[in-house]
């Protein structure tokens, strides 16, 4: 298990802003099992400056899993720094291909993702120079979590990014599928792939939400959007999310898990769950509460109900 935090601004009015959050991301690849590529081209983030026109990427990086199943179902991911679609604004923009081979100069194939944008810039007017806690992890390197400046409003920038491999029922990671999902304002996407799928296909189902089942009730209380179900108001009931697809063995996620937001607290905090027969500790927050690109759908009389992500926490 691995995770990583780091503090910075959502920010572009500097070059030395800008490059802050971006070495976060590229240190939160790193810092849980991924390997960048050898791929030509790739940005320098320490002498990366700021796109002077919306809606361009500064550079690209690549990163590759390096996991044992690597070789069998290789999986990489391209990210791609720059700036929001308004250029009046101050808002970051960042960019995500996830495929299943390079050709060595920056060009993913074997595409399981399109090249997706996270941003949240659409009817923001500004970014922020204060700074906020960025939270990344993996479970057993299958896979990576990233939750940017999740404290922060909906509007202004942050976004969420995770891919994980199948499960096995004890746990352990497998061939079968891969779980991609992207949360932010404007582009919210949660898709389930089976190996040898491809977008579109029999094995690829896509969906806004994570899928889950929240009770009606839980210890005798309504399963609203602003009621504590837990008895005491500090343990949680954690939720597991079910990863399905025709043609694909189904899954529970070992990496993230829902949490019902009036037992997440305001303010990150980590709860205790057993999932996939062994016990893991998650990190929650709220600020995903308020757009759906980050949430979980579930069920509360007639009427659906919100859960909060959350990531693996066990360092």
């Amino acid at each position: 298990m691995s995770t990583f935090s780091w503090m910075s601004a959502p920010d572009i009015s500097s070059d030395a802003a800008f490059r802050k959050w971006a070495q976060g991301v590229h240190d939160a690849f790193v810092g849980c099992g991924w390997v960048q590529t050898a791929d030509t081209g790739q940005v320098t983030i320490s002498t990366m400056t700021v796109p002077a026109t919306a809606d361009t990427a500064a550079g690209y990086e690549i990163f590759r899993m390096a996991d044992t199943l690597q070789s069998s179902c290789p999986i990489f991911v391209k990210v791609e720094y720059g700036r929001g679609a308004l250029s009046s604004t101050n808002i970051p923009r960042i960019w995500f291909t996830v495929g299943q081979s390079t050709n060595g100069s920056g060009t993913v194939a074997g595409v399981l993702l399109a090249r997706t944008v996270q941003s949240t810039s659409v009817g923001a007017t500004a970014g922020t120079t204060s700074e906020y806690a960025s939270y990344a992890s993996c479970a057993g390197n299958a896979g990576i979590c990233i939750a940017a400046w999740p404290a922060m409003a909906a509007i202004t920038a942050p976004f969420f990014f995770a891919i994980e491999r199948s499960r096995d029922a004890e746990g352990a990671p497998t061939s079968d599928g891969l779980l991609i999902a992207f949360g932010c304002n404007s582009n919210p996407i949660v898709r389930v792939i089976g190996n040898g799928g491809s977008p579109g296909s029999v094995k690829c189902a896509d969906a806004g939400y994570f899928s889950t089942a929240l009770p009606y009730t839980v210890n005798g209380a309504n399963a609203s959007n602003t009621s504590t179900l837990s008895e005491d108001g500090v343990t949680a009931p954690i939720l597991p999310i079910a990863c399905t697809a025709p043609g694909v063995p189904p899954w529970a996620s070992t990496a993230l898990v829902a949490v019902h937001p009036g037992d997440a607290g305001s303010t990150s905090v980590i709860q205790a769950a057993t999932i996939n027969g062994a016990e893991h500790i998650y990190r929650a927050w709220t600020a995903f509460n308020s757009f759906a690109g980050l949430v979980a759908a579930g069920q509360r009389s007639a009427s659906p109900a919100l859960c909060l992500p959350a990531i693996i926490w066990e360092p």
